[in-house]
């Protein structure tokens, strides 16, 4: 299972040019709770919202961790998991 979901548009706060993080991720972090637990995948073009742990738990980075070290790139960049909302994890 894959899905994609969009919610667009500018929230009030971000107009006003105040700071903004929306607390309200209860629904997102259900959906990703579900897909994860069907097998599915989230889209990572947009924010997420999983753990490090979650993200590692979806997406299987085997492969990729080879690659990073047999490139050396390790160090050089920050890894995929950088993509889940530091705040989360």
């Amino acid at each position: 299972m894959f899905y994609d979901l969009g919610v667009y548009g500018t929230p009030g706060p971000v107009r006003r040019k105040r700071g903004y993080y929306n607390r309200r991720l209860r629904g997102m972090r259900a959906m990703e709770a579900f897909i994860r637990k069907v097998g599915g995948y989230s889209f990572l073009y947009a924010d997420i919202f999983l753990t490090e742990e979650e993200f590692n738990e979806m997406f299987d980075l085997e492969a990729y961790n080879r690659a990073r070290k047999m490139y050396h790139a390790e160090g050089a960049s920050p890894g995929c998991t950088r993509k889940s909302d530091p705040r989360l994890t």
